[in-house]
This record gives C-alpha cells, sequence and structure tokens, in this order.
C-alpha cells in the first residue's frame, strides 16, 4: 500500500472515530437534558411518567439517565407507553400519566414468571376460561413455598403490551396440570407450611399446556 494510501485511510479511521465520540456524547447530553424527575415522577421530553409495577420480559433502549438512574424502553412496547429505571441495586417500572391500564375485558397476553410472554388466543382463552369456570376436580398439597413447584400468572387486557393482573399459579403437581388461584395464596414472614387447593386443568387443555415445556411436573404429598 502507498503512503498517500495509507495517509487516507488514516484520515478516514480518524474521521469515522471523531463521528462515533460525537454521537455518543450528543446522545447523552440530549438524554440529560431532556429527562428529569419531578418529585417521585419522571419527566421525558415533555411527557409525565408515574411509577407502576408490571410484568415484562426485558428492557430494549437505554434512552435517558436521570440522577444516576437509567430509563430503557421496554421491548415489548414500542409506543413507549411503558419504561423500566432503574440504578446499580434497584429498578421500578414507569407509565405514562395519561394513560389508562385496562382492568378488564379480553385476556390478550399472558406472562409466566416475568421470564415467558404468551398473546396466543388459545393460551389467553384457556386461562379465562380457568378464571370464569374454576375447575371442579381438585386435590390438596401442604408446602412452605408454592412459587418453587409452579410458576406465577399475570395477565393484561384489550391488547395493554403488558401486564398487572396477577391471578394465580400454574404448574405440574402429582402429574396434573393445574392451577392454584390467589384466594389460596396469603404472605407471611418466613417459609410457612399451608395447605393450597389445586385445581386440576381439564384435559381439553393439554394441546394449550404443551407449550410451556419448562414447567417439569413435581411430587408432593397431598393431604386431601
Amino acid at each position: 500500500m502507498s503512503a498517500k494510501a495509507i495517509r487516507i485511510l488514516r484520515i478516514v479511521l480518524c474521521a469515522a472515530v471523531v463521528i462515533y465520540v460525537l454521537v455518543r456524547v450528543g446522545g447523552c447530553v440530549f438524554r440529560w437534558t431532556t429527562a428529569r424527575f419531578e418529585g417521585t415522577k419522571l419527566i421525558i421530553g415533555g411527557v409525565t411518567y408515574i411509577h407502576k409495577e408490571f410484568d415484562y420480559t426485558e428492557t430494549d433502549r437505554t434512552i435517558a439517565y436521570v440522577d444516576g438512574w437509567t430509563v430503557s424502553t421496554i421491548k415489548e412496547d414500542p409506543s413507549r407507553t411503558f419504561l423500566r429505571v432503574r440504578s446499580f441495586l434497584d429498578g421500578y417500572g414507569y407509565m405514562r400519566e395519561d394513560y389508562e391500564i385496562p382492568t378488564e375485558g379480553e385476556i390478550t397476553v399472558i406472562y409466566l414468571d416475568d421470564r415467558h410472554r404468551y398473546t396466543s388466543r388459545r393460551m389467553c382463552g384457556m386461562i379465562a376460561d380457568l378464571q370464569a369456570n374454576p375447575p371442579q376436580e381438585t386435590f390438596t398439597i401442604r408446602t412452605d413455598a408454592i412459587y418453587r413447584y409452579t410458576k406465577s400468572v399475570s395477565v393484561g387486557y384489550e391488547d395493554c403490551p403488558i401486564a398487572t393482573d396477577f391471578v394465580g399459579y400454574l404448574g405440574q403437581i402429582n402429574g396434573e396440570w393445574v392451577f392454584i388461584f390467589p384466594t389460596e395464596i396469603r404472605y407471611d414472614n418466613g417459609y410457612v407450611e399451608r395447605d393450597f387447593v389445586c385445581h386440576i386443568i381439564p384435559e381439553k387443555y393439554d394441546s394449550v399446556l404443551s407449550l410451556i415445556p419448562y414447567i417439569e411436573n413435581t411430587e408432593l404429598e397431598a393431604v386431601s
């Protein structure tokens, strides 16, 4: 390669580095000057957000840095109605102040343990049916940590992209797919054994439940 070509390559590389630094630094300045806290409210680009916890799978893009907090979008919410604000140790959910979360209607999204998201009509329909028509066939178990053997189920309504309504626990216990309703769940300090009524999910939903391969069967002593 000639000396002239090497000089041109160096100039191009230097220009690329300068452009990259300007974009990064410029972006940070823009983010810092367009986001601020007013009490517990978060203001970004003139839009007000308020604290609200919800279920989601993962964050997407970082859009602001405010007083040591990182503000990120939610992957499943391109409208940026919901945001995640986190520091090194803590994290909180925020949503637009002018948005009203649907609390009833058609279930359109389901989250299992904040990690797995389902929007299929069959899955949403199954959870809606279990809520409306609790299975009558049951058995009771006794444990101090039901969450170890089941997955928490939260739902969202009417095309809301995230879930805020906890509706129970889903799992495989003693060879049966079961659903445990919130009325069976109480929270205490420490580990306290208690009885949980497991409602056996009808076989007609086996094809739907086959979409959840990561829930393994657990054998627990039935007390009734």
